[in-house]
């Protein structure tokens, strides 16, 4: 679980696929945390590093949260920015670097059906942990009454690698990790604001249980600083790239 502190969005464990995805997303009780309206706002309104540990147990809970805003470099113009907010496609490049992103088959109805990704975060270590996640993301843009666009992972995989001697699995760590995004144009609307939210959780493995809890914050922190420092730097140095390029095909349909 000491994953990544990377988007603050819940993802319960399924396996990538748009079958499964469907039974999963209309099963009150195996929805992603993401969709819980509560859950979103929890996440998306936190200021600093979070953090909870439960000595009892071994389970560790993490993330932090990105405040997102840009001026896109151009005059107030609310239609064509909300335009460009559902442009899904542009707007993910926007969000995340292109090369760490894959877009996968689409997602069945209800219409407007989602766009998913799926997200390649930066490799992190955690004292004798390795990993690489990937998550797999919705994508959407709601226009009602102005264009929102909404990011929930649905699931994922921590990619943990173990250094050699440990005597605990993979499996045994119960990873979780949940990212969730928002964003719309400010007003006026020369750009965007928004949040993308990352949490991660599972129970440490007995060696790392009787670290003094400073010293796992200040693990903790290390993750939480270089997650926050990727997505923002993504986002600022993407979104006015892609609202250019975008407002240029525009201009030239």
């Amino acid at each position: 679980m000491m994953l990544k502190g990377l988007l603050a969005l819940t993802l319960t464990l399924l396996i990538l696929n748009p079958s499964n995805l469907v039974s999963a997303l209309s099963t009150s009780s195996s929805a992603p945390r993401g969709m819980s309206p509560s859950f979103r706002k929890e996440v998306l309104t936190r200021k600093g590093p979070h953090f909870v540990l439960d000595r009892s147990t071994g389970s560790i809970e993490f993330g932090a949260t990105v405040k997102l805003k840009t001026e896109l470099d151009a005059p107030p113009n609310s239609s064509l920015v909300n335009s460009w907010l559902l442009d899904i496609e542009s707007v993910s490049s926007a969000l995340w670097d292109p090369n760490l992103s894959e877009k996968l088959p689409p997602p069945p109805p209800p219409p407007p059906p989602p766009v998913l990704y799926r997200l390649s975060l930066i490799t992190l270590q955690f004292f004798t942990l390795t990993l690489s996640p990937t998550v797999d993301c919705l994508l959407q843009t709601r226009s009602s009454p102005t264009p929102i666009f909404y990011l929930t992972s649905i699931s994922f995989d921590p990619n943990v690698t173990l250094l050699p001697g440990m005597t605990v699995k993979a499996s045994d760590l119960s990873i979780e990790i949940d990212v969730v995004g928002q964003m719309k144009s400010t007003s006026p609307s020369t750009g965007c604001v928004g949040a993308i939210g990352f949490q991660t959780r599972g129970i440490l493995p007995p060696p790392l249980r009787v670290l003094p809890e400073r010293v796992l914050r200040d693990g903790v922190g290390l993750i939480n600083d270089r997650i926050v420092e990727f997505a923002r730097g993504n986002f600022e140095k993407g979104a006015r790239k892609n609202f250019k390029e975008w407002r240029k095909g525009r201009e030239e349909e």
